[in-house]
């Protein structure tokens, strides 16, 4: 069904004689209805019927659209439609129009691995320089990959040659010229714990000053928890006792305790005095058991240090 068209006469003020107020009689609104009456007219039309046709299901077969190569039947957008549904069902089954799809029709990453036959990509098809090292996936040039004597010194880029490239015992002590693993040519973390033979680094294998704090992990020598001491004890006469949570506590721990007190003065005071009572302090498995002369009745915030080295 086409669209309907405009028939309505709009030529409405050209039809009024030539005095339409005296011979018309013509009031002065009703003349000027009559110079916004086709305004009007096309207004309904145009929301009213086209709109409606278009945004229906009878839009879309009469629009017309500009010749497409590909399309050759489509005249309209309906028929456009159409025929793109007709090519993907092909793509999806397999049988694409020849030359249907081009270069400029695929989008980025639309070929992928899967998608390619096996030894579809052969050595012709590949142009001069196109494997360039940003198209070589981690660990694809493997050792049988590789013509004898085809990769010398003058080949392999500085630092290349790092310890994740490096099979587990492949670099031994006959490979190593006198001098050759110098402290320049270690990458930084090059040398971890499994590479180590154990027994290899000894004392006078240290440098003098060569273990500074920055190299020391954090916590590898001492532990910082932070715990509170509450207010509930256990015991009707000293010594009370009280288990203080403090997971990750050794119980070979032999930690440093301290109070850190409130920011706020008068809290601190009750803190400080509360803590007096305090007199001792032993390390268990994720617990800190504490031994009181009184109960205390405030809440005591402590810093637990255990030094393991």
């Amino acid at each position: 069904m086409a669209f309907t068209q405009l028939s309505d006469d709009l030529n409405i003020i050209q039809a009024l004689d030539d005095e339409p107020n005296d011979v018309g009689g013509l009031s002065a609104a009703e003349l000027k209805a009559k110079f916004d009456q086709a305004a009007n007219i096309i207004k309904t039309y145009l929301n009213g019927t086209l709109l409606s046709e278009l945004g229906g299901e009878t839009g879309a077969p009469n629009i017309g659209v500009y010749p497409i190569d590909d399309l050759p039947d489509a005249a309209t957008v309906q028929a456009a439609l159409l025929g793109i549904l007709e090519i993907a069902k092909d793509a999806q089954s397999g049988t694409l129009t020849p030359g249907i799809i081009d270069t400029v029709k695929l989008a980025d990453s639309a070929v992928t691995t899967d998608k390619i036959a096996n030894s579809a990509v052969t050595t012709a098809k590949i142009a001069n320089s196109n494997v360039a090292t940003g198209k070589i996936a981690d660990s694809a040039v493997t050792a049988t990959k590789l013509a004898s004597n085809a990769v010398e010194t003058a080949k392999i880029k500085d630092s290349a040659v790092t310890t994740a490239k490096i099979a587990t015992k492949a670099v031994t002590v006959d490979k190593i010229a006198d001098l050759a693993v110098a402290s320049n040519k270690l990458a930084a973390d090059s040398v971890t714990t499994p590479k180590i033979v154990d027994g290899s680094v000894t004392t006078a294998k240290i440098f003098e000053g060569a273990v500074t704090a920055a190299k020391i992990a954090a916590d590898a020598v001492s532990t910082t928890y932070t715990a509170t001491i509450g207010t509930t004890w256990t015991g009707s006469a000293a010594p009370y006792t009280q288990s203080v949570s403090v997971s990750g506590l050794l119980a070979t721990d032999t930690p440093f305790v301290d109070i850190v007190p409130s920011d706020t003065f008068a809290t601190a005071e009750a803190q400080l005095e509360a803590y007096g009572n305090i007199y001792r302090m032993v390390a268990g498995s994720n617990t800190l058991t504490v031994y009181a002369t009184e109960k205390t009745t405030v809440a005591i915030p402590i810093q637990i240090k255990a030094v393991r080295k």
